[in-house]
């Protein structure tokens, strides 16, 4: 949304989109082989901020999320 008070022009959440390619290895998972979830939100919270940086041309943190399943 535009606001009187800011200079950035609107933006379509599709200008901010974002596909990242990660590779794991074996010590990002447990003895079974399944990834750590903890790195798999590691990742999520990446591309969530490239997204964001890009979509508001301004830093941007996580501050919280609802919940995350696996």
């Amino acid at each position: 949304m535009s606001s009187e008070n800011s200079n950035i022009p609107e933006k379509n959440p599709s200008e901010s989109h974002a596909e990242v390619i990660v590779r794991m290895f074996p010590t990002d998972a447990n003895p079974a082989g399944n990834v750590f979830g903890g790195e798999i939100f590691k990742n999520i919270d990446m591309v969530a901020g490239i997204v964001a940086q890009r979509h508001s041309q301004s830093n941007a943190v996580t501050v919280s999320l609802d919940s995350v399943n696996f």
